[in-house]
């Protein structure tokens, strides 16, 4: 469930962003990767699976098991790809009003500060992506909206 730019901001607790997660999961009927799958790059994942990579957007290996500061990444049935993060309410709000591309970051876990979920498709990225060495592990992305939310 997400929310529109005309409705107040889609802000989970913490102890939601599990549930969160597996809902979303469950909408796109995602599978997790198996053993034999992993460790390869998003491109030679099979569709309609998830995994967790710390550099999304890029061909690292993509895991079964979440780990500290990773992203969750899926390949969905048709094959298109989608981030999923959180962002600043702001930042979300500015992205889905504006019709040129925006630059936010996109943060693996939630907190107080970027409590927005977002499933972002990897084709929305303008200039990919630049990650950032601070507190989150954020990236940095410049994507265009599609004006649809999670």
């Amino acid at each position: 469930m997400g929310y529109t730019a005309t409705e107040p901001a889609a802000v989970w607790r913490p102890n939601d962003e599990e549930q969160q997660r597996q809902q979303l999961r469950r909408k796109y009927q995602l599978r997790e990767l198996t053993f034999e799958e992993e460790g390869f790059g998003v491109a030679k994942t099979p569709k309609g699976v998830y995994g967790f990579t710390y550099a999304p957007g890029t061909e690292t290996p993509m895991f079964r098991k979440h780990c500290w500061h990773s992203f969750e990444v899926h390949k969905l049935h048709d094959g298109s790809v989608r981030l999923v993060g959180f962002v600043a309410a702001a930042d979300y709000e500015r992205w889905m009003q504006s019709e040129a591309p925006v630059r936010f970051k996109v943060y693996p876990s939630w907190s107080e500060a970027h409590p927005v979920l977002i499933h972002l498709p990897f084709d929305n990225f303008v200039t990919g992506y630049r990650p950032q060495r601070e507190e989150g592990s954020p990236i940095e992305v410049e994507a265009v909206s599609d004006g649809v939310t999670v």
